[in-house]
């Protein structure tokens, strides 16, 4: 499959596309694992991830949304809308949940269980988007044979190897404020116990 051209149809449906190693020989040396291949003909993650990093482009734009982590914090279906054009409806894009929470993640300095955004409470995870990922490789293995093209470099083993999912809820990519965050849940758990010790 030839991905460079306009020549293929997305199709957002349950069936992967199908990939023959035969046409992608120059790529059987980086991507020689079943989850690699997997990853790499996955149409649900590489749209999700296309239209992620347009996104990022377009808001870092902003020198206001930059510099204001509380401006980058949103939930699954609060980006779904912006990329998509349209509310997240949970019959019909259920099957692109999981997939997009690992994209968002891999864009994301922290994922938290639940928090405030707009002085608004939620209870849903919230992404806190970093306007410097689109800077990394895409997530997408598909998308980041693009990328590479277009900075005149050539898939190797170091540069498409699989993205780490590594970021989980409750955590930041930062380790000082991954610990910081453990210590204030701690905080909250223990003023939790000590109020209802007893009850």
């Amino acid at each position: 499959m030839d991905f460079t051209t306009d020549d293929w149809e997305f199709r957002l449906d349950d069936t992967p596309a199908d990939v023959s190693i035969s046409t992608n020989e120059e790529l059987l040396p980086f991507i020689s694992t079943t989850k690699a291949w997997e990853q790499y003909s996955d149409p649900v993650i590489y749209e999700t991830d296309k239209l992620i990093r347009d996104w990022i482009s377009i808001m870092r734009k902003n020198s206001r949304w930059c510099s204001n982590v509380y401006r980058r914090k949103y939930t699954m279906s609060m980006i779904f809308e912006q990329i998509y054009g349209r509310p997240y409806d949970q019959k019909i894009d259920a099957k692109k949940t999981n997939k997009m929470q690992k994209v968002l993640a891999y864009y994301s300095t922290r994922v938290q269980t639940g928090g405030s955004i707009d002085r608004k409470k939620y209870t849903k995870t919230i992404y806190t988007i970093s306007p410097k990922r689109v800077d990394k490789p895409p997530y997408s293995l598909r998308l980041r044979v693009e990328w590479l093209a277009e900075q005149g470099k050539i898939p190797t083993y170091q540069n498409m190897r699989m993205p780490k999912d590594d970021l989980e809820p409750g955590h930041a990519r930062n380790p000082r404020t991954d610990k910081n965050m453990q210590r204030r849940r701690e905080q909250a758990r223990k003023i939790y116990v000590e109020r209802y010790k007893g009850r």
